[in-house]
């Protein structure tokens, strides 16, 4: 498996993603969190190859400690994109 992430871990989101030249499941990271989860994974979802998933950090982290408000949200961001 291979994670893309542009922003090489400070949570920035690409102008654009690329999906690798690999057969390896590829994971997409880089600012995506409950207020942009929805567009990014669209963007994502038309060129990722199947088997693709989303890495996701300090977005569902409110003061240092992990939201599970913010990681619902994305749960269900991520089901309504995938459905």
């Amino acid at each position: 498996a291979v994670l893309i992430d542009a922003s090489g871990g400070r949570g920035i989101s690409p102008g654009e993603w690329m999906q690798p030249d690999t057969s390896k499941a590829v994971g997409f990271a880089g600012g995506m969190g409950p207020d942009n989860l929805t567009e990014q994974l669209q963007l994502i979802q038309s060129i990722a190859r199947p088997g693709w998933w989303a890495d996701m950090e300090g977005k569902l982290r409110i003061d240092d400690w992990f939201s599970l408000s913010a990681a619902k949200e994305c749960c269900e961001q991520f089901h309504s994109v995938a459905a």
